[in-house]
């Protein structure tokens, strides 16, 4: 999967510099240039997205047939698919944002282990595994169930607590540090204020599987991300987060009326 990620890049690469109006359309060109933002970026905020199709709407502006950002997400995701890829939309409450994350139509655990030295990776999931498992018993009494609902505050750990890991690593402080940083930075975690993290959206989708397995942490009926929070089944306790429900009052499985913002 790694190596078709790296050939799906070099391909894109190389079409890109090869583009002339003769031979490719605007359309085609732009889709191109969608797809080769994707490669790079792989998680991205919807305001940025939306201003990378602002300039590309601009470049191309004179082509009738310029497709709008969904059409292009669509057109992206056959190409990708081919590859074992896809570009999924995931509202993360405790920003409020709407995230395009490309990630693996399988469990990337293997892939992520190819991808990052064995340390980088270990401590990648201890870190995951010790906000899990910090999960509060007890919620603060000085948090209503709104700012419960919104943060999955239940759901976090203090940045120095998570850099002291290193130590179960023999791993430099100042090296955990960075890659912690680093992984926040690339929306692995979510750094909630200066001194708290949690998991951010792409640990939430692109872990979806070791999460549901290892912590046992509901997946969305409708999406398969993690559901932290959302609407609930009473009957067959299934999850679906309030962004994919579209109003929707029933469990789409059993029927039965949903138990609206619910946490776990």
């Amino acid at each position: 999967m790694v190596a078709k990620f790296e050939k799906l890049k070099l391909k894109f690469s190389y079409l890109n510099s090869n583009m002339t109006t003769n031979s490719q359309t605007k359309d085609v060109q732009s889709r191109h240039l969608f797809v080769q933002f994707f490669l790079k970026n792989q998680c991205v905020p919807e305001r940025n997205l939306n201003t990378f199709v602002k300039e590309l709407h601009h470049r191309f502006a004179s082509d009738k047939n310029f497709s709008a950002k969904d059409s292009m997400v669509t057109s992206a995701n056959r190409i990708f698919r081919n590859y074992g890829f896809i570009i999924k939309k995931f509202f993360f409450n405790p920003n409020q944002t709407t995230y395009y994350i490309l990630m693996n139509e399988i469990d990337d655990s293997q892939i992520r282990q190819n991808v990052w030295p064995q340390k980088d990776n270990s401590f990648f999931h201890l870190v995951i595994d010790s906000i899990v498992e910090k999960k509060s018993t007890s919620l603060s009494t000085n948090m209503d169930q709104d700012e419960i609902y919104t943060t999955n505050s239940q759901f976090r750990m203090g940045l120095k607590e998570a850099i002291n890991l290193t130590g179960e690593l023999n791993l430099p402080m100042i090296v955990g540090e960075k890659m912690i940083m680093n992984w926040i930075y690339e929306h692995w975690f979510y750094q909630i204020n200066t001194g708290t993290i949690t998991l951010g959206p792409r640990v939430l989708a692109e872990k979806a599987d070791y999460l549901e397995q290892k912590h046992h942490l509901p997946k969305c009926s409708e999406c398969y991300i993690i559901c932290l929070g959302g609407h609930k089944c009473p009957d067959c306790l299934k999850f679906i987060h309030e962004s994919c429900s579209d109003s929707l009052q029933k469990c789409i499985d059993c029927r039965t009326d949903l138990l609206l913002n619910q946490s776990i």
